[in-house]
């Protein structure tokens, strides 16, 4: 578990017990999906890398 996903759950803990606004929850689930967003930015740069690097040593010839 990340740790943004760590922060969402404490706010919301917090929310539902009145110790936090919704304000800061929508905050923490914001920086959860930037940090999951990221993530799959990423991992589609290190997918089209490995492509590239595939077919620069002939992986694409016929």
């Amino acid at each position: 578990m990340s740790s943004a996903e760590v922060s969402l759950e404490i706010v919301q803990k917090q929310q539902q017990i009145g110790i936090s606004d919704y304000q800061t929850a929508l905050t923490a689930q914001r920086t959860l999906w930037s940090a999951r967003h990221s993530l799959i930015s990423l991992q589609q740069t290190a997918l089209e890398n490995r492509i590239t690097l595939w077919q620069s040593l002939g992986g694409n010839a016929s």
